[in-house]
C-alpha cells in the first residue's frame, strides 16, 4: 500500500479551502502496453514497484480535461490558464492532490507474438494492435503485454471549486482512456468499480452535462447530436471486445474487407492486391512499379487511411517496386512527425456491469496537407490532404473490384472512421 501523495506542497495550496476528499477503485478490462518508465526497443518494460504511476493519471486526465472542455476556452492561451488552474504547472502547484492506496496484483506477463511469424491464441487483432512488440531482428525475441489483475484505488483531494473540472476529466478517462501506451487502441483501458460516494455518471449523462459545444483547435470530443460513436453488446470480457474491435480494423484496413482474401495471413504466401488506392498512388508518385504490378487496380490516387492515424510506413517486397516510405501529416506548411488516431477502440463497463465493445471518434483538427517520404533516400512528395467524394468512394477500384469504403448491403460511406463505425453493430 502507498500512501504518499503525489506532490507534498499540495497541502499548503489547499490548506483552509473546503475539501472534497474520496476514493475511487478502478480495475483493468485489458493488459497494459508497457506501463513504465523503462522502453528497451519492442520490449515495453513493466514497474513492479510503482504500477499505477500518478504522474500517467495526471497526464491522461489533462488529455481528457482539454477533450471535455469543461470551461469553454476557445484559444490555447486561455485553455492553459485554465487548465494550470485545475492541474497545475512547473511554477503553479495543483489543488488537485492524487495519491495510490492500493495497487493491483503483481503484473503476469502476456505474450502476443511467437516464432517469426505466429500469433499467440489466434489473436490476430491484438497482434495487429500490438504490432511494435515485434523483433524484426531476430524473429524470435519479441516483447509482452502485462496483465494487472486486481482492483487499485485512487485517493484524491481537491477544492468544491475545481469539483466539475474534477468529475469531468475522470468521467471521460472513466469510460474512453486507460493507462500505459496504445490505449487508443484499448490497451490499458480502465473501469471504474466504484468509489466512496456518489457515482459515476453513465456515457450519456456525462456527455450532456461536462462536454462543451464548442469547435475549437485540439482534439475534443464533439457535441453530443453530433458525436460519432458506436457499441456493442455482447458476452465478452474486456480482452474478447478489444479483440473484437482490432480484428474489424484490422480487416478493414489489410484484410478480407481491404484486400482480396487469397492468400492472405498465410505465411510465406502473398497476399492479394490491396483494394485501397494507397499502393497505386506510391507507385504513380515515385515512378517505380514491379513487372507484377504493370497494371494499377484502382483509380483514385489518394491515402485515404490516413484518417486512422500517422505516420503510416508502406513497404513494398517486389524488387522493382517502390522503396519504403512514409506518409506524415503537413499542418500549415510545417511537416509533423506523427497524428494521433482520432478513433478510439476498446471495452467498456456498461452501466450493467456487462462488457461492451465501443468505438469513438474524438473531433481532430485535419491536416493541411500530406508529404510522402522515401525513407531510404529522404526525398519528399507533398500531397493534397483531402476528403473522397461519394463516387470516388464507390468507384475506388478498376475492373469491378470490390470498394473498402461499400458496406457488404451497399451503402457508400467516404469517410474511413464512419466506414469502421458501419462495422460495430
Amino acid at each position: 500500500m502507498r500512501t504518499a501523495p503525489d506532490d507534498p506542497s499540495n497541502a499548503a495550496v489547499v490548506r483552509g479551502r473546503d475539501l472534497v476528499r474520496e476514493e475511487r477503485t478502478y480495475r483493468f478490462l485489458t493488459p497494459v502496453f508497457g506501463g513504465g518508465v523503462r522502453v528497451d526497443g519492442q520490449h515495453k518494460r513493466n514497474d513492479d514497484v510503482t504500477p499505477i504511476r500518478v504522474p500517467s493519471i495526471r497526464g491522461q486526465l489533462r488529455f481528457w480535461w482539454r477533450a471535455c472542455n469543461p470551461q469553454k476556452c476557445t484559444d490555447s492561451k486561455k485553455l492553459w490558464q485554465s487548465e494550470e488552474a485545475v492541474f497545475g504547472s512547473t511554477t503553479k502547484p495543483s489543488p488537485l492532490s492524487l495519491s495510490i492506496v492500493k495497487d493491483p496484483e503483481k503484473a503476469i506477463d502476456v505474450p502476443v507474438l511467437k516464432d517469426q511469424f505466429g500469433v499467440v491464441n489466434d489473436l490476430h487483432g491484438r497482434a495487429y494492435g500490438a504490432f511494435s512488440l515485434r523483433d524484426t531482428v531476430s524473429g524470435t525475441d519479441h516483447g509482452v503485454l502485462h496483465d494487472h489483475r486486481g482492483d487499485w484505488t485512487i485517493a484524491l483531494s481537491y477544492p468544491e471549486a475545481i469539483a466539475d473540472d474534477v468529475e469531468a476529466a475522470f468521467w471521460a478517462w472513466s469510460h474512453f482512456g486507460g493507462l500505459g501506451g496504445r490505449t487508443r487502441r484499448g490497451f490499458g483501458a480502465i473501469a471504474e468499480v466504484g468509489r466512496s460516494s456518489g457515482e459515476l455518471a453513465t456515457i450519456d449523462v456525462g456527455w450532456r452535462r461536462y462536454v462543451k459545444e464548442v469547435v475549437v483547435s485540439w482534439p475534443h470530443l464533439p457535441p453530443f447530436n453530433g458525436r460519432r460513436l458506436r457499441s456493442k453488446a455482447g458476452k465478452w470480457n474486456g480482452a474478447e471486445a478489444q479483440e473484437f474491435l482490432l480484428a474489424t480494423m484490422r480487416r478493414l484496413r489489410q484484410g478480407d474487407i481491404g484486400r482480396r482474401r487469397e492468400a492472405d495471413d498465410v505465411p510465406g504466401r502473398h497476399p492479394g492486391r490491396s483494394y485501397w488506392p494507397e499502393p497505386d498512388t506510391i507507385r504513380k508518385l515515385t515512378g517505380a512499379r514491379s513487372p507484377d504490378h504493370s497494371k494499377p487496380v484502382t483509380q483514385v490516387d489518394a491515402f485515404p487511411r490516413a484518417a486512422f492515424g500517422m505516420p503510416i510506413i508502406f513497404h513494398f517486397k517486389d524488387r522493382r517496386d517502390p522503396q519504403q516510405t512514409m506518409l506524415v501529416p503537413q499542418v500549415n506548411g510545417d511537416t509533423k512527425g506523427r497524428l494521433a488516431s482520432s478513433l478510439i477502440v476498446r471495452p467498456h463497463r456498461a452501466p450493467d456491469g456487462l462488457i461492451e465493445a465501443l468505438a469513438l471518434a474524438l473531433a481532430h483538427p485535419a491536416p493541411t496537407g500530406l508529404v510522402l517520404r522515401n525513407t531510404q533516400t529522404g526525398r519528399d512528395y507533398p500531397i493534397a490532404s483531402r476528403a473522397l467524394t461519394r463516387s470516388e468512394a464507390l468507384n475506388l477500384g478498376l475492373g469491378g473490384r470490390p470498394s473498402p469504403l461499400v458496406t457488404m448491403s451497399g451503402v457508400v460511406v467516404p469517410d474511413p472512421i464512419d466506414r469502421f463505425l458501419e462495422e460495430i453493430r
